[in-house]
Formats: C-alpha cells, structure tokens, sequence
C-alpha cells in the first residue's frame, strides 16, 4: 500500500537589512520650448508608462511666425505622436526611451528644432530598494539624454532606502519614501539598476506536491519579484527522516526500513 508524506519544506532567501539616509537635491537650469498640458513650465524630459499617453504638446515661439510645425518620434516602436482634433499627444506603447522633435519653419524660412527626452516605463509593484553606492538620479532614463545642461536632478546616499515603481531598460523609476522632492520637485527618478539593490518579497513554488516513499525530484522555485537582486534559494527539511533536499532543490523522499 502506497504512504503519502507529509512534510514541512522551508526555503529561505536572505534579505538585505534596511536603512535610511538623506538625499541631497542638484540644482539645474536650461531652456526649452516645449510645454505639456496647462503647465507653463518648459520641458526637456517626459516619463510615460506603456498603454498610457500624455498631455497635449504645445510650443513656443519668441522669434517669428510659425508658417507649419510638426513633431515626430525617433523610436515609434516605443512611442508614438497622436493626433486629435489638431492636438497631439505622445502615446506610450513599449518599454525603451527616445525623442521626441519639434520642427518648426516660419514664414520667412528660418527652421528650427526642439527634442524632449521620452521614457516610456513598465510599471510595477512597489518594492524596497537600496542603494548599494551613492548614485545620481537623472530626469529620464538615460546618464546623457543631451537636452538639458543637467539631465541629473539629484543624488541618493549608500543605504537609502527608496521604493522602486517602474523599469526602463537598465533604469529604475524610484520613488522617495519619506516625499523629499528633487530639483524638478518631484519625488521620483531614474536611477541605474546596478546601484539599487532590491528585496525579494517572497518564494513563490511553482507546484504543489504529493510525494509517495522513495520519489526524486527537483523543486520549482522562484524568488519574486522577478528582478530582485538575491535570488539565491536556500532548501532545508524540519524531518531528515522522511525527506531530505539538497542546495539545487533535489528533493528524495526515505524509504521505509522494516525492524528485524
């Protein structure tokens, strides 16, 4: 007759401990032509999550008259321009940065031209993150966007601790934990992955087993979220007796032994 096991099977991932430090806030200035929505704040950078898009594009112009304007996405895979009603939008679809550019002539001929930086982020879950180095945080996802004197806003010391919101290719879309705004008095920014270590938040096993005596297998284990920075899985067994596993997840069930 066949005997069912049962069993207590830990599986264990260190965490970081947590800490919390200050951050310092940069100071940076340029000029811009672009505008979004009823702001009357120029714009060099703009985040966009997937599926979503922006406020209405408007521009302006101090030297001449405006004979016909457009503007245009260098990355259309990631981003694109929509127009309604003789407004135009920017329209997320992917993860992935670029630029957005306003060509403009006037009536008298002259030409000229404006970008506004695109990141375009996969939201996410709220997760710890904590900075492993002082690291700079940047208004978009890139270290040199070239549309501002300062594409960075900020900087975070080793041990803050923030919250991570969004991807963009090798970024991070943070958010502070405790509100403190940086330059563009905002409590988010980009940040490179490699200077944010992230938590795991817990184990996730793929199956549900029912062992029967002598069996072998593997575990299926994940650690979530999906990019934290440990994934390493630590297997343990509360009854040696009945079942043992080693640091793979190679799992053996005992068999019974008769008394003489």
């Amino acid at each position: 007759m066949k005997k069912i096991l049962t069993f207590l099977l830990a599986i264990t991932v260190l965490l970081s401990s947590v800490d919390v430090s200050s951050i310092n806030i940069y100071a940076a200035d340029g000029t811009v032509k672009i505008f979004l929505g009823d702001s009357t704040t120029p714009r060099h950078h703009k985040a966009i999550a997937e599926g979503s898009r922006s406020e209405e594009l408007s521009f302006e112009l101090k030297d001449g008259k405006v004979k016909k304007s457009a503007y245009s996405s260098d990355n259309p895979s990631s981003f694109k321009i929509v127009e309604e009603n003789g407004k135009n939008y920017i329209s997320g679809i992917s993860e992935g940065v670029g630029y957005v550019t306003l060509s403009i002539e006037t009536t008298t001929g002259k030409k000229y031209k404006e970008r506004l930086f695109i990141s375009v982020y996969k939201g996410t879950e709220s997760y710890v993150g904590i900075f492993n180095s002082k690291a700079t945080i940047y208004r978009g996802a890139s270290v040199n966007a070239d549309v501002e004197n300062n594409d960075n806003k900020g900087e975070c010391k080793k041990g803050t601790t923030v919250n991570v919101v969004a991807l963009c290719n090798d970024f991070y879309l943070i958010r502070t934990m405790d509100g403190t705004k940086f330059e563009d008095d905002k409590d988010t920014g980009f940040v490179e992955k490699k200077y944010i270590d992230v938590q795991a938040t817990e184990i996730e096993v793929e199956e549900e087993y029912v062992l029967n005596l002598g069996d072998n297998i593997c575990l299926k284990a994940k650690v979530l979220p999906n990019f934290a920075t440990n994934k390493k899985l630590y297997y343990s067994s509360d009854n040696n007796r009945i079942v043992t596993v080693d640091q793979n997840g190679n799992l053996k069930t005992k068999k019974l032994v008769k008394p003489m």
